[in-house]
């Protein structure tokens, strides 16, 4: 089994990937996190370890899934998001996520990131109203802070994509070369 998962700010395509993904195969499943559930900071944290833990346990120990060369379990979005929007829009660190990369063994050769970005004004001319903020200082830093965290995971197979041409640290590649990437990376 190969566990992709797909990251990036709002509005930068990560449907349109795991469409792609999806189009190669008839063997996947999508995983789509939820947003965190509870009364306190407290609670909302502990949701989401207990949440993200579930799905690493089952990425990683299940294995009938485990053994499955062809299966493609996709995330879309994952603990990379929490670090992001944790800090900026929920009021709390989620530092233990890099525990979770330790721990779930994602340095794994079937773990594979592709972060999304572009610039935040960029993004914000896609908005479509369902993003959590379309300020651009709040893009700005999400895109930062994404970017860092991109970097800072220990997932060996990735693959970064700037969704529009002007992004001065990412270079921009056409949709078409991106999907032959991902074609590369994850053998589809």
């Amino acid at each position: 089994m190969k566990t992709i998962i797909v990251e990036g700010c709002d509005r930068t395509g990560k449907n349109t990937v795991i469409d792609f993904i999806t189009s190669k195969t008839k063997n996947y499943v999508v995983r789509h996190f939820a947003l965190p559930q509870g009364d306190t900071i407290e609670e909302k944290i502990a949701f989401q370890k207990k949440d993200f833990r579930n799905h690493f346990i089952l990425a990683n120990t299940t294995r009938a899934l485990r053994d499955a060369d062809d299966l493609y379990y996709i995330m879309n979005r994952a603990h990379l998001g929490e670090w992001v929007y944790g800090w900026k829009y929920r009021n709390y660190q989620a530092d233990w996520i890099w525990n979770l990369e330790a721990e779930f063994n994602l340095q794994s050769h079937d773990v594979y990131l592709i972060g999304l970005f572009g610039t935040p004004e960029f993004l914000i001319q896609q908005e479509d109203g369902h993003s959590i903020s379309a300020k651009l200082k709040d893009r700005e830093e999400e895109v930062d802070a994404f970017v860092d965290a991109f970097h800072k995971s220990i997932i060996p197979n990735k693959l970064i994509y700037c969704v529009n041409e002007t992004h001065p640290e990412l270079r921009y590649k056409p949709k078409g070369m991106l999907f032959n990437e991902i074609t590369k990376l994850l053998q589809l």
